[in-house]
C-alpha cells in the first residue's frame, strides 16, 4: 500500500491514510460535481462509499459526467456512477441506493448512522437545511459542494473536529533552549570550543553554541537572560565573537544567530493550543460525556492528560523529540537526536501515567490507548486544535455579517459577493425547480 498511496502519504501521513481507509462516505447526488468529488476519495483509498440519488441518466449527463456512458441513458445514475468509480480502485468497496433524497431524510433519519462522512451536491435549500440539521445532531461531518458554471463552493459543517496533527508547514521545533533539561545542558557543556580544530569548530550544532553563549551571559548578568532590545543585540554580538574567521565563514554560527531568540524567549503553549487545553482542563470528563463524543473520545482523554502534564511541568508542553536539520558533525547530530528522543519518551510516559489514572477513575481499560498513540500525540502537541463550525441550517435562516470586515473585501472579486450570488441561485432553483438560464 505504501507504494500505491505514496503521494498522499507525503501529505497526510500514515494516520491520515488509516482514517481514510476506515471511512464510509455517503455521496448525495450523482451529478458531475459529486462524481468528481467522490473520485478524489476513491483514488487515494477510502474504505467504502454509497451513492444516494433517484436521478436517471440523461443525455445531458453523458455530455458532462465522465462516469456515465451513452448506453446507460434511462438507467439509475447512482448505480452507473458507482459501477464506474469502482473500476478506479479495486481496493475500494462501494454501492448505490436509488431513492429520493428528501424522502429518505424525512422517513429514515437513522439511515445516516452507518456513515462517517456525508458529501452532498446540488441540493436545494430545503433538503440542504434538513440534511444539515440531521448531520449536526448525529455529529456527522458534512461537506456541501456546489458548482454553477465556472463557480464553485465548498461548505464544511462539523459539530466538533479534533485536530491532533495539523502537518504544520513549516513545522514548529521547540528545542527548549531557554529552559534546557539537564541532559541537554550537560551535552552542551561537554564541548570545549577552544580546543577544537577549525573543521570541528565549524560543525558544532547551533544548539550547543546558543546554550554556551547564554550560560556565559547569565554568569555576567546576575543569572538573567537578555530582556531589552539593546541586551538582545549585545547577546548576538557575544555570539558572533565566539566565531572563528571572517563573519559568515561558519554556517553553524549563522544558524545560531538566526535562532538566537530561542535562547531567551521562554517556551509557551501556542495560542491556538491553549484554548483546547483550557477546555480539557475545565471539562468534567465522564463516561456519559465521552459516549456523546465517540468521534473525539480518545482526543479528549489525551488532551485532558496533556493539560495535566502542562500544569505540573511549569507550563511546558512535552518535548516533541523532533530535531531540525542543522550544520553539525554526524556524531553530534545523532547524539542530539538521541537526547531529545529520550526526553520525549520520558515526557510521553508521564502523560501516559496521567492518562491511565484517568482511565481507571472512569472504569475504562487502562490499555485502551497505547503508548505509541500517546507518544504520537505528544509529538504533535504544538498543533493540537479543535474546529467547530456554524450550522448550515442556522446560516440559511439568518446570515450574520457582524464579524465580516467589509472594508477588506475586494469589491470586484469579493468572496462575499459570490456567496450571495450562489445563495440567490439556490433560492431561484428551489422556487422555480430549475436553474437560471435553463429552460
Amino acid at each position: 500500500m505504501g507504494d500505491k498511496y505514496d503521494r498522499q502519504l507525503r501529505l497526510w501521513g500514515a494516520e491520515g491514510q488509516r482514517r481514510l481507509a476506515t471511512t464510509h462516505v455517503l455521496l448525495i447526488g450523482s451529478c458531475a460535481t459529486g462524481s468528481e468529488a467522490l473520485k478524489n476519495l476513491v483514488l487515494p483509498g477510502v474504505q467504502r462509499f454509497t451513492i444516494l440519488d433517484d436521478a436517471m441518466v440523461s443525455l445531458a449527463d453523458v455530455t458532462n459526467n465522465f462516469f456515465v456512458t451513452a448506453d446507460a441513458v434511462g438507467q439509475s445514475r447512482a448505480e452507473t456512477v458507482a459501477k464506474l468509480l469502482l473500476e478506479m480502485n479495486p481496493d475500494v468497496a462501494g454501492g448505490s441506493r436509488h431513492a429520493n433524497v428528501k424522502q429518505v431524510l424525512q422517513d429514515e433519519a437513522q439511515y445516516l448512522d452507518q456513515f462517517d462522512l456525508v458529501l452532498a451536491t446540488q441540493l436545494d435549500e430545503a433538503a440542504t437545511a434538513k440534511l444539515a440539521e440531521l448531520c449536526l445532531a448525529k455529529r456527522l461531518p458534512l461537506l456541501l459542494v456546489t458548482s454553477y458554471g465556472f463557480l464553485g463552493s465548498l461548505r464544511v459543517q462539523v459539530a466538533q473536529h479534533a485536530i491532533a496533527d495539523a502537518k504544520l508547514d513549516p513545522p514548529r521545533h521547540e528545542l527548549r533552549l531557554s529552559k534546557p533539561f539537564p541532559a541537554l545542558q550537560k551535552f552542551a557543556d561537554s564541548f570545549d570550543l577552544k580546543s577544537l580544530s577549525t573543521i570541528e569548530h565549524a560543525h558544532v550544532p547551533f544548539v550547543v553554541l546558543l546554550l554556551q553563549a547564554m550560560k556565559t551571559w547569565k554568569e555576567e548578568h546576575d543569572g538573567k537572560p537578555p530582556a531589552t532590545f539593546p541586551e538582545k543585540e549585545a547577546f548576538k554580538k557575544c555570539l558572533q565573537e565566539m566565531a572563528w574567521g571572517p563573519p559568515g565563514h561558519e554556517l553553524n554560527f549563522i544558524e545560531a544567530a538566526e535562532n538566537a531568540y530561542k535562547a531567551y524567549v521562554p517556551p509557551q503553549v501556542p495560542e491556538e493550543v491553549a484554548p483546547v487545553l483550557e477546555a480539557a482542563a475545565s471539562h468534567t470528563v465522564s463516561v456519559e460525556t465521552l459516549e456523546k463524543t465517540k468521534d473525539t473520545k480518545e482526543f479528549w482523554l489525551l488532551t485532558h492528560a496533556l493539560a495535566d502534564f502542562v500544569k505540573q511541568n511549569d507550563g511546558l508542553l512535552p518535548v516533541t523529540g523532533v530535531v531540525p536539520d542543522m550544520t553539525a558533525s554526524t556524531e553530534a547530530y545523532v547524539e542530539l537526536q538521541e537526547l531529545y528522543g529520550t526526553k520525549a519518551k520520558e515526557d510521553a510516559t508521564k502523560v501516559l501515567e496521567t492518562l491511565r489514572k484517568r482511565l481507571r477513575d472512569l472504569k475504562l481499560p487502562e490499555d485502551s490507548i497505547s503508548f505509541d498513540t500517546v507518544a504520537d500525540f505528544c509529538k504533535n502537541a504544538p498543533s493540537v486544535g479543535m474546529l467547530e463550525t456554524r450550522s448550515i441550517a442556522q446560516e440559511y435562516k439568518h446570515v450574520d455579517l457582524s464579524s465580516v470586515d467589509l472594508e477588506d473585501e475586494d469589491k470586484e472579486q469579493s468572496p462575499l459577493i459570490w456567496y450571495f450570488m450562489l445563495r440567490a441561485v439556490a433560492t431561484f432553483a428551489s422556487e422555480f425547480n430549475r436553474y437560471p438560464a435553463m429552460w
